[in-house]
């Protein structure tokens, strides 16, 4: 390379020109000549050149030659002429523009030297100089460029240093240095690449000198180093590429190389072998690290051309604009620019200076796309496909994908966002923002907004008005059609299926480019982004609702499952903005001042004086000290400098606030429509009253359009000049379409709005005047704040947007999707789209449709909708918990939801609204809910663990337990400012008021024994629940004091909560009330002064709590408690109150007379024996009175013999001493002693001869009291149960024979019987009483035999489970109903069979008429599904068929009318629409153990399918018709999830059909030709004479009938009529599930592979039911009609079939 050299080191020629060169073309003339000089002196070979004094033809040869190379000072020189004559052109236009174009003057220049003071560079111009010169000039410079064009730095220097070049690139060693001549050169190259561009692009230049050569070369020169050197410098990827140490293949280092000419192999030069000494090379290890620190030395240089690059960009832009360029260089223009896109800065070392670059790079090629795609109409959709593949590639990490900053949109704004955020009603900042409100976007996006709006055209009129009544032709029609083509085609590629590829990749390109959309809509600088939003909407809705059946019947379309999500998700994102503009408007507009009045100037106000000073700041700080503030040079208001946007450094001449400018705007208005378009009475010296709604319009666009102005001004980009434009355009088309114009006082003729905003569209505002024409009053800017400007485009937006005037539209489409039937897809992210919407505005839920809906999917078959709805109404009720009582029921029924996680959402809703308002209304029934889950054995694991959770953090926080799981567990967002009920007297409170509205509390006393025995801090828990029993005691005293200010009632209810609860604790742990029991003792005398009902649970209450707490007692309380009034309060309740108070008090009296530490003679104890004796002795006396007591006159006779029963009874069944008759269950030798010889010894055996007398009574009530006394024995005593049964009593007991009454008490006592063993054992009761017995020896404490009698006891009644599962079908709905009871009880012992079980369950599933039972029933199977899912498969077919049988039996009785129902196999409901909803009996079943497999489904739809083919040998024809009609029912309504189970059905009906019915039909029309009703030849298709008969009014006045064998005929019509049956079925099916179509079942095969579009079916709604009815007797006018109609039926299959065979030829054929 030439070394440097400088023009005042060149010789001048003896042919110089001496004198001073006057014109540009002169001093360009004398720049070439110098530099033909310099070259001549360099080469030997052109000495005779400097004799010519021809100059072109000196020219000529030199270039001739090839050494046409310019230095680095000369390209400089010319740089700063190329700039000069940029910056004249630009000023010349820009004064064109204003009507003020002033030309430039030449300068002056000496010599040889050209710079600033050879020549005005401000007047300078390439038109100035001569044609010859400029030719000559570029001549030069398209060498430069030709030589850098191919100059690949990075490849140069990978391939270096896979040779161990480590001084390849040396910045210290210039001349040697081969990397920095090949940078030299490309810098050189573009340089005289924006220095040629400059000549270009000069006003009336002559076109020879654009030469497309030459455009082509600089094209490849920036594609070629944009793509090759600038992208990975700045990304820091130059390493990532694949690279080998010996290659050595690269760009040529020749100085020569010719442009179009491939890269060749690089060769060492002589020179640079001589400077590679051994010295100066070192060993590299060949690592990535050590290639990326090589690198970074090439990155720096690199990234220093980023401004010479910028230059040669924006030159090119300027070229598009003055020059025609061929179509394909300036797609080639495109596809370079656009892929400095791709660059990702955040990746290098010392990323914020590469992003500061990568940004001047980006802006100035996004600059000149947008000029291509605006002057180029043609390319458009080109350049905007080609868009796409670069979405791929553009940079996807949190740091680099956003990095073009955007204005914050007002201060004020955004802090009302963040506090409102807090509320829950606008959504947050998006992670693109800082914490000072500054937002980034992608500049793709900005790309495209910016294309967008540069499509804007100036509207013009029309001849006519068009269809929507329009003058004004659309100046954005052409934005619109961009705005299409863009969404259509990211769309397209969003909707790909999954197997398409693509499709995975763009869509969370179109959720980030509607994040950036939705961050830049309500900036004025992008207008845009609504439109590219409306129309996004609109594609995503027209795909959804295709989808839908809402949207006219059947869905449309197919899409993946994904695209549908995606869709849903940016509708919801996209509405929820929309809701959070309209409530940010509501809450931040922009106020217009009440008045407008040029005098309204507060002229007393003065600055000076601090006494005056007004703070009107809008953003509420009401100091004036420590911050710079402004004066309002109008109102003399003060402002805070940051608020308005003004630095202390940066102060105007004159401020006005935003109230000051837009009272001035108003009269500027009025001026410009009083004088201009001759508005009449509109002046300047007038008061103007209250503005209309349009007027605000109208002003808010003008303070717009201003504002755009200013930024333009500030900017000197064409960006703001076409925001502005675009504006307008909207505002004509907006104006022009409106039927009235204003309603106020500026306009109220559409043509005069429109003719004013045309006279804007190219009025710029000079900084003199303001763009509406009227002079400045004051000089004040007319034009808001920052913060001004922010809520105008919050309010004008709100009033005009086509978005936030579709959000009704929106919210309607979601509404609709919601309520798809067929789709559960859709209905779940409708409802997840309207959650993101009420989560930004929980007011929406005030509209009555939006509840209705969200209502309907409470009850959705779906569980994965209904937890959606419950999230949304969660998300609701947490916001604004004083309206939370409008969803308490629906919500409070959802805790009883099949779904876990809908149960598990509701749970912590509830959880987290009473830690918030502990006195919620609805917190009782919450309460009782959750407790019942709690004790819920059988539930979900998760469920309890939640609930146990939960009373953890509401009632139990001093428990330490739950501190280590509730951060885990809790997934709603908790209320600002919650907090836990510490207090333990609020706790009893809140127990006391579920006890008292709950029907038992039985469960909080297992959520109190299970937190006690599985709490990880007990001992901390007791303590606390210690304070709970303490503050109920207290409630206690509270209550004596305050009883006179309470009603009788009150009282008692009161009065009973307080001691349920404490008999919660007493149960739970009864240690608890062990220095309590002495307060509740005077309760037991019963004189509360309360009704007798309440004084029966109270009595009943201190009883119960009395036997918990005897455990704990020692012999002093026994003996204090035996001297008192205890024993005579007991004895008395037995004799005042019935059954339920006498079985406590007994139960109280007896733990306490046999505690292990009482004597017999401790008074407590004679107590009982003297209670006993007295009804042993009234039963004496009165057993032989009578043997029907239902016939004694005197029913209290009758009452005492029976309360002498149960109390007797209940004495026996704490009777725990065992004699020798009693353990061997020696029932012969029992003797009933007199009552004088009773004691507590002999009181079991006397007594039992005593009940079984009174048990052998004729009344059924005697009997049955006589029976549960008896079980008191037995519950005591199993082994005289063992002996009982062996006599053959129990069996008389629960036959037939015995009463319905006598079976009922029967099963509740053996049940009753069977969970208190089982009760005992889980206690540890039973433990205590064997290791406390000193008869038990040893060996039999170790084995534990502790259950030994309730094994006994279930023992007895196996025997008899023959006899229980016939009760099951009993006619009598009670004995039904604890029979499944008493089976449930021992199948949860473990004592019954489940293959013999589950049939009988089965069969109750059809027991229509108890509920109870067949829910008890389906609980069972479905536990055994969990257990024995082969089982349930391997058993259903004979479970439908005991459930026939169940349901026929019930049916037989007609007179019944319970059993009015018929023989059905669905259960029929209304839904939400008050219409029929189906359900099959055994649906539940088929989900659970056999449509989650395949296989399953096909084994057992065959089975169900193969009781319709062949004969039956064991029904007959009219009980096997009935069965088939059953279970044709069953098939039809069973919950299909998968197409292919009804395509296997219907395509095995088909089979069976065609073989059997065929063949069913020749044996008819063989047996009736015998009768001559037929013939044997006879085809399907004719009408023969027994169907001619069948149609007529008498069938049986027809010749032959009464010759019909009526029993074979009526064999043939049985078989005959299964095939009507599935027929029929295939028929329903078809109709009723989407997707069964002709197509489908022709190409259908068995055993074809699974197809996954067929899972998901859906069925369609309001279809006729399934008609599975066909009567047949053995009359021969039914068999008759039935057999008209089994051939019509085979008529129609056949047909079908025909036509099926005919399309696959059809098919056949095209193929």
């Amino acid at each position: 390379m030439a070394p440097p050299s400088t023009t005042a080191s060149i010789p001048t020629p003896m042919h110089a020109k001496p004198q001073v060169i006057q014109s540009q073309s002169d001093v360009i003339d004398r720049f070439l000549y110098n530099v033909e000089s310099r070259m001549v002196q360099q080469s030997s070979v052109f000495e005779t050149a400097i004799e010519i004094t021809n100059t072109s033809s000196r020219r000529a040869m030199i270039h001739e030659h090839g050494h046409g190379k310019l230095t680095a000072d000369e390209l400089d020189r010319l740089s700063l002429l190329s700039t000069a004559a940029i910056s004249a052109r630009e000023s010349s236009q820009r004064m064109n523009r204003n009507g003020n174009s002033n030309g430039g003057s030449d300068g002056d220049g000496d010599g040889g030297c050209i710079d600033a003071s050879a020549t005005n560079e401000n007047d300078f111009s390439w038109f100035n100089v001569d044609i010859d010169s400029v030719t000559q000039l570029s001549g030069y410079l398209e060498e430069h460029i030709k030589s850098a064009m191919f100059i690949d730095l990075i490849q140069e220097a990978r391939i270096a240093f896979g040779d161990n070049e480590i001084m390849w690139f040396d910045p210290n060693v210039r001349k040697n240095s081969p990397g920095m001549q090949q940078f030299v050169i490309l810098r050189q190259g573009i340089q005289a690449a924006t220095i040629l561009l400059s000549i270009m692009v000069t006003q009336g230049i002559d076109r020879r000198v654009v030469n497309e050569d030459a455009i082509e070369s600089i094209i490849s020169l920036m594609r070629n180093h944009i793509g090759k050197n600038l992208i990975p410098a700045l990304s820091s990827t130059g390493h990532t590429a694949s690279y080998s140490p010996n290659t050595h293949a690269h760009t040529n280092t020749n100085t020569n190389t010719n442009a179009g000419q491939p890269p060749r192999k690089r060769q060492k030069t002589n020179e640079t072998a001589k400077t590679e000494t051994s010295g100066q090379k070192k060993a590299v290890k060949f690592t990535q690290q050590a290639l990326i620190k090589f690198l970074k030395h090439i990155y720096k240089p690199i990234t220093s051309t980023v401004g010479l690059l910028t230059n040669l960009i924006e030159r090119l832009d300027l070229l598009v604009q003055s020059v025609a360029i061929e179509d394909q260089p300036l797609l080639s223009i495109c596809s370079s620019v656009m892929s400095s896109l791709t660059i990702d800065p955040a990746s290098a070392a010392g990323s914020q200076e590469n992003i500061s670059l990568t940004h001047a790079v980006q802006m100035t090629c996004v600059s000149l796309v947008t000029t291509i795609f605006r002057k180029n109409p043609m390319h458009r959709i080109v350049i905007l496909e080609d868009l796409f593949p670069l979405f791929l590639q553009i940079p996807t990490s949190k740091r680099s994908i956003r990095t073009f900053a955007v204005r914050a949109g007002g201060r004020n704004i955004i802090k009302s966002k963040n506090e409102n955020v807090e509320r829950g009603i606008v959504t947050p900042c998006y992670d693109g923002s800082n914490g000072d409100g500054q937002a980034f976007i992608q500049v793709i996006t900005l790309m495209i907004l910016h294309i967008i709006q540069s499509c804007v055209t100036m509207p013009h009129s029309l001849p006519s008005r068009d269809e929507n009544g329009a003058k004004l032709s659309s100046g954005l029609l052409e934005c619109e059609r961009s705005c299409v083509v863009i969404v259509s085609l990211l769309i397209q590629r969003v909707s790909k299926k999954g197997d398409e590829g693509g499709a995975s990749e763009f869509r969370p390109i179109l959720s980030n480019l509607v994040e950036d959309l939705l961050r830049v809509q309500m900036l004025s600088e992008f207008p845009a982004a609504e439109m590219l939003l409306v129309e996004i909407c609109r594609k995503l809705c027209g795909d959804l609702l295709g989808n839908s059946a809402v949207g006219g019947g059947r869905k449309l379309v197919s899409s993946e499952a994904t695209y549908l999500t995606t869709a849903m998700d940016t509708i919801g994102t996209i509405c929820s903005d929309i809701s959070a503009q309209i409530a940010c408007a509501k809450q931040c507009p922009l106020v217009f001042p009440e008045a407008v009045d040029l005098e309204t100037v507060k002229r007393d106000a003065d600055p000076s004086n601090d006494s005056k000073e007004i703070n009107r700041c809008f953003c509420g700080r009401t100091t004036l000290t420590d911050t710079f503030m402004l004066d309002c040079d109008r109102c003399h208001c003060w402002f805070h400098g940051s608020c308005v946007g003004i630095a202390k450094d940066n102060l105007p001449d004159v401020w006005v606030c935003d109230e000051c400018t837009m009272q001035l705007m108003v009269l500027d208005q009025m001026k410009i429509f009083s004088t201009k378009y001759g508005r009449e009475g509109s002046t300047l010296d007038q008061s103007i009253g209250e503005l209309s709604n349009g007027d605000k319009v109208h002003i808010m666009r003008v303070l717009l359009l201003n504002f755009l102005s200013h930024q333009e001004t500030l900017t000197l980009s064409s960006f703001s000049s076409l925001s502005r434009q675009f504006h307008l355009a909207k505002f004509l088309k907006d104006i022009d379409r409106s039927n009235g114009g204003n309603d106020g006082l500026l306009s109220s003729k559409t043509e005069i709005m429109c003719a004013h905003f045309l006279d804007l569209w190219n009025c710029k505002n000079d900084g003199s005047a303001t763009i509406t024409g009227a002079s400045c009053h004051n000089q004040h800017c007319e034009y808001l704040s920052e913060e001004g400007n922010a809520k105008l485009m919050l309010t004008l937006n709100s009033a005009k947007s086509q978005l936030v005037s579709s959000f009704p539209q929106l919210l309607g489409v979601i509404i609709a999707l919601m309520g798809d039937d067929n789709i559960v897809s859709l209905r779940k992210l409708a409802v997840k789209a309207l959650s993101q919407i009420v989560q930004v505005d929980a007011s929406l839920m005030s509209q009555r449709r939006i509840r209705e809906a969200v209502a309907k999917r409470f009850n959705d078959e779906a569980i994965s909708v209904r937890e959606a709805a419950v999230s949304l109404v969660g998300t609701f009720v947490l916001q604004t918990p004083e309206l939370a009582n409008s969803f308490h029921s629906p919500l409070l029924s959802r805790l009883d939801d099949s779904g876990i996680s809908v149960r598990k959402r509701v749970i912590k809703i509830f959880r987290e609204l009473i830690l918030g308002n502990p006195s919620y209304p609805g917190h009782v029934a919450v309460f009782t809910k959750l407790l019942s889950q709690a004790s819920d054995r059988k539930g979900d694991d998760g469920v309890r663990d939640l609930v146990h959770e939960t009373f953890r953090i509401l009632w139990f926080p001093e428990s330490k337990a739950y501190r280590t799981k509730s951060a885990n567990l809790a997934v709603v967002t908790p209320l600002k400012g919650t907090r836990c009920i510490t207090n333990a007297g609020n706790t009893a409170k809140q127990m006391l008021e579920v006890v008292a509205l709950s029907p038992s509390s039985r469960h909080l006393i297992n959520l109190v024994q299970e937190m006690i025995i599985q709490g990880t801090n007990s001992d901390g828990l007791l303590q606390y629940c210690a304070s709970i029993v303490a503050s109920l005691i207290e409630e206690l005293v509270i209550f004596e004091e305050h009883r006179d200010d309470l009603t009788a009632d009150q009282a008692g209810l009161q009065l009973v909560s307080v001691l349920a609860t404490l008999d919660v604790f007493a149960e739970a742990s009864p240690p608890l009330m062990r220095n309590h029991y002495d307060t509740i003792l005077h309760y037991l005398k019963a004189d509360n002064g309360v009704p007798m009902k309440w004084e029966s649970f109270i009595v009943s209450h201190v009883c119960k709590i009395l036997s918990h707490v005897s455990s704990s007692l020692d012999n002093s309380d026994l003996q204090r408690l035996g001297r008192g009034d205890l024993p005579r309060d007991v004895v008395n309740i037995t004799y005042r109150f019935g059954m339920g108070s006498t079985g406590a008090a007994v139960e109280c009296l007896a733990k306490l007379a046999t505690h292990t530490e009482s004597s017999r003679s401790n008074p407590l104890a004679k107590a009982l024996v003297k209670l006993a004796k007295t009804f042993y002795s009234h039963l004496v006396k009165m057993k032989d009175v009578t043997d029907d007591f239902s016939k004694m006159k005197n029913a209290k006779e009758r009452s005492n013999v029976h309360r002498a029963l149960s109390v007797l009874g209940h004495v026996c069944r704490f009777h725990n001493d065992e004699s020798t008759l009693l353990l061997n269950g020696e029932i012969a030798a029992f003797v009933a002693v007199s009552p004088s010889d009773l004691t507590w010894e002999n009181l079991p055996t006397s007594s039992f001869v005593l009940f079984k007398q009174y048990l052998e009574k004729l009344d059924t009530d005697t009997k049955c009291k006589a029976l549960r006394a008896m079980s008191g024995i037995f519950s005591a005593h199993p082994r005289v149960m063992l002996a009982f049964e062996q006599e053959g009593v129990l069996q008389e007991i629960m036959s037939d024979n015995a009463h319905p009454a006598l079976q009922l008490e029967s099963l509740q006592c053996w049940r009753e019987i069977l969970v208190i063993e089982e009760k005992r054992v889980e206690s540890g009761e039973a433990k205590r009483q064997m290791e406390s017995n000193s008869k038990i020896s040893t060996s039999e404490k170790i084995s534990g035999d502790q259950d030994g009698d309730a094994s006994l006891i279930g023992s007895v009644c196996i025997q008899h489970s023959p006899r229980l599962y016939q009760m099951t079908a009993s006619m009598d709905s009670k004995v039904r109903l604890h029979a499944i009871l008493l089976l449930e009880t021992l199948r949860r012992q473990g004592l019954l069979n489940p293959m013999a079980l589950v049939p009988v369950l089965f069969g109750l599933l059809g027991d229509l008429n108890q509920s109870q039972s067949r829910v008890t029933a389906l609980k069972m199977l479905m536990e055994e599904t969990e257990k024995r899912p082969n089982m349930i498969r391997q058993l259903l077919s004979d479970g439908i068929k005991k459930c026939f049988r169940f349901q026929q039996k019930m049916n037989k009785d007609s007179n019944n009318a319970k059993c009015s129902t018929g023989i059905t196999a669905v259960l029929t409901s209304k839904n939400l629409h008050e219409k029929d909803q189906i359900e099959c009996i055994f649906g539940q079943t088929f989900k659970d153990s056999i449509r989650t497999s395949r296989a399953h489904s096909i084994r057992v739809i065959k089975s169900l399918l193969n009781n319709f083919v062949g004969k039956d040998l064991v029904l007959s024809p009219v009980d096997r018709v009935p069965m088939l009609s059953f279970m044709s029912e069953v098939i039809a309504y069973l919950p299909y999830n998968h197409l292919g189970d009804v395509l296997y059905i219907v395509n095995r009906i088909n089979s069976i059909a065609s073989l059997d019915g065929s063949e069913i039909f020749a044996r008819m029309n063989t047996f009736l030709s015998s009768f001559g009703l037929s013939t044997n030849d006879a085809d399907l298709a004719d009408v023969d004479h027994l169907e001619k008969v069948s149609l007529t009014s008498n069938p049986t006045d027809a010749n032959s009938i009464e010759k019909i064998d009526i029993i074979q005929f009526s064999e043939l019509c049985s078989e005959a009529s299964a095939i009507m049956l599935l027929l029929r079925l295939s028929n329903f099916l078809c109709e009723a599930y989407t997707g069964v179509t002709s197509t489908r079942l022709r190409s259908f095969l068995p055993g074809e592979k699974e197809r996954i579009t067929d899972r998901g079916i859906s069925r369609v709604n309001n279809i006729s039911p399934f008609k599975s009815q066909i009567t047949i007797n053995n009359g021969i006018i039914s068999l008759i009609h039935l057999y008209r109609e089994f051939k019509k039926v085979m008529r129609t299959f056949d047909t079908s079939q025909e036509s099926s065979s005919d399309d696959d030829r059809m098919e056949m054929n095209t193929e």
